[in-house]
């Protein structure tokens, strides 16, 4: 499922991921913070799935106006939110910081010499980054 702005910024009100360099040997994260399951059931049940704003077929019952009813349901969601869709986002959302964290070590290991500081501080934070990768597959994609 797609999730909307305003999903959005419920759920990184609810929990937002951080995960940046701390320096050029370590890395900063809350993934140990990372909402459990029955935190996000009842999320979605208080925040994001309330049946009212929840739409799976509009039927015009009281003959309004069609333009009147297509605003009201500009503003119901099309269908339900899952805890799944949630940790994907958040999964998503922690990959990508890892990405572009791999990305620049990648480059600084082609560009340092091997015995250059910087070429073994990104080693090492390279190292970090896949472990982390690891722990957020089990946590999130295998879970």
């Amino acid at each position: 499922m797609t999730l909307h702005d305003t999903h959005i910024d419920k759920i990184d009100f609810f929990f937002k991921p951080v995960l940046v360099a701390d320096g050029v040997q370590s890395i900063l994260h809350n993934i140990g913070d990372v909402k459990n399951d029955n935190e996000i059931k009842d999320f979605l049940y208080q925040e994001l799935d309330r049946g009212i704003l929840q739409v799976k077929d509009f039927y015009n019952k009281l003959d309004i106006p069609m333009d009147v009813c297509l605003n009201i349901k500009s503003y119901l969601f099309e269908s339900t939110i899952r805890k799944q869709d949630i940790k994907q986002y958040w999964y998503q959302k922690y990959i990508t910081s890892l990405n572009n964290m791999e990305e620049e070590d990648i480059f600084d290991l082609t560009w340092y010499r091997f015995d250059d500081n910087e070429y073994k501080w990104s080693s090492r934070r390279l190292k970090m980054i896949e472990t982390l990768k690891v722990f957020l597959n089990a946590r999130f994609v295998n879970n």
